[in-house]
């Protein structure tokens, strides 16, 4: 599915009616390229989830159904944000970035799931990943969520939330390297 969506993303780019609307009007290979970067992070997530902490219950199966779903969707709100993106249409924007919000909500969601139900047979070294996983998957989803009103407000186009996702997470790496081993490592010591 994920395979499928990257090649979608290739296959909706729009055909602009002169050579010289790439460079004056680039937003269709912006959102080309933050949607392939959405999905490959997605697949990279996706295959880390599968690999050390996908526990498959019936709730687990359900939501990572729902999250390829949404991977999907994201792929074909690229198309029609690219499409409406000369009018003002709000609409197509605020789709694409909700697609976005869930898409990383979930995989924040599955993560936490995984690491509860393997964290005595995890590693600390499996769980600090387990543990930045899923915090960088929640803050991505939480920036979108505000940042998107925010940018609204300030008369921004919203995909420039897109952009808040970059300090924050940096924020994440600094904490992850300082307190992620301490808290990977804490039910060892209990």
């Amino acid at each position: 599915m994920i395979g499928f969506s990257l090649a979608q993303v290739s296959l909706n780019l729009v055909l602009p009616s002169r050579a010289s609307e790439l460079y004056t009007h680039p937003t269709g290979i912006f959102a080309f390229a933050v949607t392939f970067a959405i999905v490959s992070g997605v697949w990279y997530s996706h295959n880390r989830l599968f690999a050390d902490f996908f526990v498959p219950t019936p709730v687990a199966v359900f939501l990572n159904f729902v999250l390829l779903g949404f991977t999907l969707l994201l792929v074909y709100m690229l198309q029609v944000f690219t499409h409406f993106e000369r009018s003002s249409d709000l609409a197509s924007e605020v789709g694409y970035m909700a697609c976005f919000a869930i898409v990383y909500g979930l995989l924040a969601v599955l993560y936490a799931m995984g690491l509860r139900r393997r964290w005595v047979e995890l590693d600390p070294k499996t769980r600090q990943r387990g543990i930045l996983a899923s915090a960088r998957a929640t803050m991505v989803a939480i920036v979108l969520l505000v940042g998107c009103p925010v940018a609204y407000a300030l008369k921004l186009p919203l995909v420039t939330a897109v952009l808040a996702i970059l300090p924050f997470a940096l924020l994440a790496r600094i904490l992850n390297a300082r307190y992620g081993a301490r808290l990977a490592g804490s039910a060892e010591a209990s």
